[in-house]
């Protein structure tokens, strides 16, 4: 009866406190809005679509486009579907990578992707294309390009919304689409040799196209042909992660990709591996919320365990805009990524295989879903969880396992929303987890000169 009773209390304290203008205000975002014009665009050309009023623009081969004269050079164009049984907008990596990334081994396999130098990709919601930030973009192009033999790519990406009747649309077939110019959500990426590492993925033009693969419309518009691939994502559920590298050959073929649209830096494409280089642990610190909360304590702790004389310990500062290629070379030969649990986690895209993803979970909050996309993607996961923070969490999730809190939505989100401590005990679990399961994959190489221990540059998206 007491348990019962505590329950019920429990439930109610904390629907108080999520539900709470300070606890809103502190820790949810706002929904995401749609822009006024985009969505006055979409209404009015969505009635030109019913009523069969519409321009050349929304026809398919039967209009200007069928013009082309060849149709294997044209740009190609995706529907990208945008709706899933969660809410979330085009900056979330998880759920960017979880709708579209996670597709790329179906369409390797089906055929579906494409190596063309210009993509389009239609977002199906207004205002969806303005939250996409680099590290999404790049994971919707991984979804749809297939293998690239060399290095660095010649591509132009453009991210737009436009309401295509895409449901009428057959794979192949030729359609005609305004400029990205002229669109009110377009987002550009012009991609080359001589694109710098800070800039790849970040916003470059406004959506120029090779005039030769344009056609007049009579409207007086210029219109952009593009062959159609076909629709990715919108798919509920999304495929569990532990299942987003299922075929022989998926995890080289994606990394690949990474390295062709991320090419290495010229000073370092020659450059022979060096095994006597320090080893690296990174601290990738969240900007909002769920912090590490103790970060120079946790790094006195962190230097005792691992050694500065063998380790180079740093912290990354989560940065919106961040190009990921920058990323993915900050992160090139990491030994360990230490970070409270979140989307960042997907940065093991860029680790070393094999190297260690190491979460820190908030108190009573335990989800293991990176530890399967690790563990198919060649890396070591491993973590602990938190100790509570805020005063109000101390009081209320004692009364509670985490087990019960993990099947409470209610609780769960409650207990999400705090930040983390990294302890010594955590630091015990990391220093042991590199010593059993990272140090025994990397041989030990003996040098007459040097007596330390070394070890083999494990396989990394770049040398250096």
């Amino acid at each position: 009866m007491l348990t019962a009773i505590g329950t019920l209390v429990f439930l109610v304290l904390i629907q108080y406190f999520v539900t709470s203008p300070s606890y809103l205000e502190s820790n949810v975002s706002p929904k995401t809005g749609t822009d006024a014009a985009a969505t006055k665009v979409s209404a009015a050309n969505n009635a030109n679509l019913r009523s069969g009023e519409s321009t050349d623009l929304w026809k398919s081969a039967s209009g200007k486009c069928s013009e082309a004269p060849d149709h294997r050079n044209l740009p190609a164009l995706f529907s990208l579907k945008t709706k899933l049984g969660v809410s979330y907008d085009g900056s979330h990596w998880f759920h960017m990578a979880e709708n579209f990334m996670a597709q790329h081994s179906a369409l390797r396999a089906s055929g579906g992707g494409t190596n063309r130098s210009t993509i389009y990709f239609n977002f199906d919601e207004a205002g969806f294309v303005k939250k996409l930030n680099g590290v999404t973009k790049l994971m919707v192009a991984l979804a749809v390009l297939q293998r690239k033999q060399s290095s660095p790519v010649e591509m132009t990406l453009h991210f737009v919304h436009y309401p295509l009747a895409s449901s009428k649309l057959r794979a192949g077939e030729v359609v005609q689409l305004p400029q990205a110019a002229d669109m009110v959500d377009a987002q550009t990426v012009n991609l080359s040799a001589d694109t710098p590492t800070a800039s790849r993925f970040i916003i470059s033009s406004d959506g120029q196209v090779q005039q030769d693969l344009s056609r007049q419309s009579k409207s007086g518009v210029i219109a952009v042909c593009a062959v159609y691939h076909g629709s990715v994502g919108g798919v509920w559920p999304t495929p569990q992660r532990g299942h987003w590298f299922p075929r022989r050959g998926d995890v080289d073929n994606f990394r690949s990709k990474i390295r062709a649209m991320c090419p290495p830096e010229p000073a370092t494409q020659h450059v022979a591996p060096n095994p006597f280089k320090k080893r690296r642990l990174v601290i990738y610190q969240r900007d909002i919320s769920r912090k590490l909360f103790n970060e120079e304590e946790a790094l006195a702790l962190l230097k005792d365990a691992f050694p500065p004389a063998q380790w180079d310990i740093t912290v990354l500062m989560h940065e919106r805009d961040a190009s990921p290629c920058i990323l993915a070379h900050k992160l090139n030969g990491v030994d360990v990524l230490l970070t409270p649990h979140g989307f960042q986690s997907m940065l093991l895209l860029f680790l070393p295989r094999p190297s260690v993803l190491f979460e820190v979970f908030p108190y009573r909050y335990y989800k293991r879903g990176y530890g399967p996309l690790s563990m198919e993607y060649g890396i070591i996961h491993g973590g602990v969880m938190s100790p509570a923070l805020s005063w109000d969490r101390k009081l209320l999730l004692k009364l509670v396992t985490t087990e019960w809190c993990m099947l409470s939505k209610t609780c769960r989100n409650y207990a999400r929303g705090d930040d983390v401590l990294l302890t010594k005990h955590g630091v015990n679990v990391l220093q042991q987890l590199v010593a059993t399961r990272l140090d025994p994959l990397l041989r030990n190489v003996a040098d007459s000169q040097t007596p330390a221990r070394l070890r083999d540059v494990p396989e990394r998206l770049y040398v250096d």
